[in-house]
């Protein structure tokens, strides 16, 4: 098989904000996965402060990474077990605090039952904009050190364009180290590279 990254020499600073931007197909989105641990590299190492991420455990990646993948999945389950990445002993101040980080919890509590709302019960599927705000939520569940965020304004409206600059402007603050792929030029005021 042809690779489709090689050659990728990239060390990032803990708390900058990274814009990987280019034209579509490019390996973006195989580079984002191979950031968050969920594929394995066929040759080389992707490290996390210095330690092959391959070799960690799927808690220890889930407690310091954090993923928001291009294509927005939702677990069955509350919205709630969503944004906890179903960790039955996550405590509701947690789930509550991610979404009010990512600005989410107005929106969350317009569901037919807030948190609570199962998202299989739902007559009528949630938009792919309200997807990806939980998604967004779960991405910055736990206080993780390092966040990957896959075309974060996909499918967003415009309070969700803000939010995404809030976020990184919170993320920057807490020196959450942020890897963004996007298309969007907007993004790039707010990288640090």
């Amino acid at each position: 098989p042809i690779p489709i990254i090689k050659s990728v020499d990239l060390k990032i600073a803990a708390g900058e904000v990274i814009t990987i931007f280019g034209k579509n197909a490019a390996g973006k989105s195989s580079l984002a996965r191979l950031l968050a641990g969920v594929v394995r590299p066929t040759s080389g190492v992707v490290r996390l402060d210095g330690a092959d991420i391959c070799a960690w455990q799927d808690e220890q990646i889930n407690k310091y990474v954090g993923f928001l993948p291009q294509e927005t999945e939702l677990f069955s389950g509350t919205v709630a077990e969503n944004i906890a990445k179903l960790n039955n002993k996550a405590k509701a101040h947690m789930v509550i605090e991610s979404a009010k980080f990512t600005e989410a919890h107005e929106v969350i509590l317009r569901f037919p039952k807030g948190y609570k709302t199962d998202l299989s019960d739902l007559q009528s599927p949630l938009s792919n904009g309200l997807l990806r705000r939980v998604a967004l939520a779960r991405a910055f569940f736990g206080h993780p050190k390092l966040v990957i965020l896959d075309e974060p304004n996909l499918h967003l409206d415009q309070e969700g364009d803000n939010a995404i600059v809030n976020i990184i402007a919170r993320a920057r603050q807490k020196k959450i180290t942020l890897i963004i792929i996007s298309h969007r030029n907007e993004i790039l005021k707010v990288s640090d590279k």
